[in-house]
């Protein structure tokens, strides 16, 4: 699985980008990561994207110019295309109600962003071994 592995990153923060690529490159996910800078971004990717060809996992940040994050879990988890998308959160946000309602609109997971680059490390080292070693992913064929 993971040589076709396929990553959204919706991030629109310059600096966490380059920190989760950077982060990325110790693992097999660096291969094939589409950035996008907002949800409006992400929703126009996903709707071009065939079934083959849509991502594998979608890595989100909550705060978002625009759609925000929570929100934008909630428009793909009610499409039944992409409802069975797995998205992880990953944002700066600690705060309860957000964790609560990125689960209630059916996340896979929730991490709060590192502030080191060494944790930023960890959590995609952990985000690759979960989701692309451990865990069994369907198929789309």
């Amino acid at each position: 699985m993971k040589s076709q592995v396929k990553i959204l990153l919706v991030e629109d923060n310059e600096l966490d980008v380059r920190m989760i690529l950077h982060s990325a490159k110790k693992t097999k996910l660096n291969n094939n990561i589409h950035v996008v800078h907002d949800a409006s971004a992400a929703l126009e990717y996903l709707g071009q994207c065939t079934k083959q060809d849509l991502p594998n996992l979608i890595l989100l940040d909550l705060s978002l110019p625009g759609i925000n994050g929570l929100d934008f879990l909630g428009i793909i988890k009610n499409d039944q295309q992409f409802c069975a998308l797995p998205v992880v959160v990953l944002t700066s946000s600690a705060a309860e109600t957000d964790i609560k309602r990125a689960y209630e609109n059916h996340a896979a997971a929730f991490i709060t962003k590192p502030i080191e680059i060494e944790g930023f490390v960890q959590v995609v080292l952990s985000i690759d071994d979960f989701f692309f070693e451990i865990v069994s992913m369907p198929d789309r064929s």
